[in-house]
């Protein structure tokens, strides 16, 4: 997964934030038990100054049934990820 942040000129900054889902699978088990996984953010939630928040989701689902972990990510503007 991979977060955009547009720079001062106008251009764009990749972030990979891929970390996060296996951050979420560890809240609801191991990984290897689910027949599909997605994660998506969800959304970017107001902030202030050099810190920006981002709500990732990510849901697995095993013999029908759905399991959903939530992490929100912080993100510095030069692009460090502090995670929680």
């Amino acid at each position: 997964m991979f977060v955009f942040l547009r720079r001062g000129d106008g251009s764009f900054q990749k972030i990979d934030v891929s970390a996060v889902e296996s951050k979420n699978l560890g809240k609801l088990g191991l990984a290897q038990r689910y027949e599909r996984i997605e994660t998506r953010a969800v959304g970017w939630l107001p902030s202030q100054g050099e810190l920006l928040r981002l709500e990732v989701r990510t849901q697995a689902w095993h013999q029908g049934r759905r399991y959903v972990a939530e992490e929100l990510l912080m993100l510095r503007t030069d692009g460090r990820v502090l995670w929680r």
